[in-house]
């Protein structure tokens, strides 16, 4: 096995070396054409500034994927052993060639990982690190704070990438004791984008972002700040950590909520996100923040300030997730406890809305409850609630119910305990409800869908049902396509009043 590495070497004997390790696969980085040696993505942010580090007199090796990687490097190579003698051979073989002369390690977006579990292990050789635009969200919880070489964390503060959120770029810097540098922009992005052409790649600050670099490798600090300051963010991030509804040994559990406020001056409508299920996954058991940026993105852009609750046991969470009540994915007892597992994940939804109404930039009077599938009926119990749930103007329910299907299979015919607790919530007085499903729904049947509408309906329930063909894959996630249901959701809130954004 060998280890493509591209040198770039300054004219004079270098005054410090730069390991950058970048996005993507890297399976690209170094490319061979025409006899020549070039690096593979050159809108990245070090790339765009490599002649000016290289002016400065700092050499820079880019390793690519080893050669028998010939698929790149993914996470799990990142976070490997393998990877990380690979790594101790590079710094050691800089340090060899280069006695004397320190050695930093660099990462970019999905990079940072690799920089991460380098001084997450202290490896040796090592004088500094720098992350940019990091990929850290799976790093909150690594046990970061026995690092004691210094280093950077520059962080894009007026982006929309999903992949590099700040609070967790914030987290990681006061865990490994490293600076945190927020790099802001004059103009925000106005649409989701992680490209290296976007803020995400701190376009437009490269001078500044060299100059940086350079100083703080040759031991000077770091500014606080790089680029405009304040920046005109692209929306805020906070997380929070709230009592919820459920208690553990020593009380009621906290449950971890995600803000996130649009620019602008509020205070502004709310909508509360509940998620559905989550399966049992690496991020359920590595205590991924959850944070589903379809939905926040759309609802920001609308003029929404977008709370997302985390149920017990997913992300900091307290308590012990549970996914269900019953067997093979499904109820197991009359139709009428139904109600009883809506509602009680309706309360951990509720707990959030009572924190996040009391913050200065939440217009508590004009409140939306949403939610997906477990959570888009728990939010159709909304009438169940005693004393009532004041502020909320509308509900919207994105392909919410409780399924008769066992986990993994598609469901057919009518699902009559659906149907029935439905007819019961018509009864109860609730907001107008907005009903998004597709025909598609592996939970519950097209058939299911408009009888349990239909016995909402006239049992005295405000409610209109959208229910689009079918989509690609399984209409049980039609959330995910706003596209389809954008026009007519916007239509749905105008007319109630709630919709701050044209």
């Amino acid at each position: 096995m060998s280890l493509p590495v591209l040198a770039d070497l300054p004219a004079v004997r270098p005054s410090a070396v730069l390991i950058s390790f970048d996005t993507g696969n890297t399976k690209d980085l170094i490319k061979y054409e025409g006899g020549a040696v070039s690096y593979g993505q050159p809108t990245t942010p070090l790339n765009r500034v490599r002649q000016r580090l290289l002016d400065k007199g700092i050499a820079i090796l880019t390793p690519a994927a080893p050669s028998d990687r010939s698929g790149g490097i993914d996470f799990n190579w990142r976070e490997s052993y393998t990877h990380l003698r690979d790594i101790e051979a590079l710094v050691a073989e800089a340090h060899k060639r280069l006695p004397g002369v320190p050695v930093v390690l660099h990462g970019y977006i999905a990079g940072a990982t690799s920089l991460i579990y380098a001084a997450r292990e202290r490896i040796s050789g090592v004088d500094g690190y720098v992350i940019t635009s990091g990929q850290l969200g799976i790093h909150r919880d690594d046990s970061l704070s026995g690092i004691k070489t210094r280093g950077l964390v520059i962080q894009p503060l007026s982006h929309w990438c999903d992949l590099t959120p700040t609070p967790e770029a914030r987290e990681v810097a006061a865990a490994a004791h490293w600076q945190f540098v927020g790099a802001g922009h004059a103009r925000p992005e106005r649409q989701p984008r992680c490209v290296t052409n976007s803020n995400t790649g701190l376009v437009g600050l490269d001078a500044e972002y060299a100059d940086l670099l350079s100083r703080w490798i040759a031991g000077e600090s770091a500014p606080a700040s790089l680029g405009a300051n304040p920046a005109a963010l692209s929306y805020d991030e906070s997380v929070f950590m709230v009592e919820g509804a459920s208690r553990g040994l020593f009380g009621k559990n906290k449950i971890e909520v995600s803000v996130f406020t649009p620019p602008g001056k509020g205070p502004f409508p709310l909508l509360v996100f509940n998620h559905g299920d989550v399966e049992d996954s690496p991020s359920l058991r590595r205590h991924l923040r959850f944070r589903d940026m379809v939905m926040a993105n759309e609802f920001l852009a609308m003029g929404f300030v977008v709370a997302i609750p985390a149920r017990p046991g997913v992300g900091r969470s307290d308590g012990i997730y549970r996914r269900f009540s019953g067997s093979g994915g499904i109820f197991i007892g009359p139709a009428t406890g139904l109600l009883e597992k809506g509602k009680a994940h309706l309360q951990e939804g509720l707990a959030a809305l009572n924190f996040v109404r009391g913050l200065p930039q939440v217009d508590a009077s004009r409140v939306v409850m949403a939610g997906q599938s477990a959570g888009g009926f728990a939010v159709a119990c909304l009438g169940l609630m005693e004393p009532p749930v004041e502020g909320v103007k509308a509900i919207i329910n994105f392909s919410g119910g409780r399924t008769d299907t066992p986990t993994g299979e598609t469901a057919k015919g009518l699902n009559e305990g659906m149907v029935s607790v439905f007819e019961v919530l018509g009864k109860s007085i609730t907001p107008p409800s907005l009903w998004i499903f597709a025909e598609n729904d592996s939970r519950y049947t097209a058939e299911t869908i408009r009888a349990a509408y239909a016995a909402y309906a006239a049992a005295g329930g405000q409610a209109k049902l959208l229910l689009y063909p079918a989509i690609a894959r399984d209409g049980h996630f039609i959330y995910h396509q706003p596209d389809k249901w954008r026009a007519e959701t916007r239509a749905f809130l105008a007319s109630l009043g709630l919709l701050s954004a044209p």
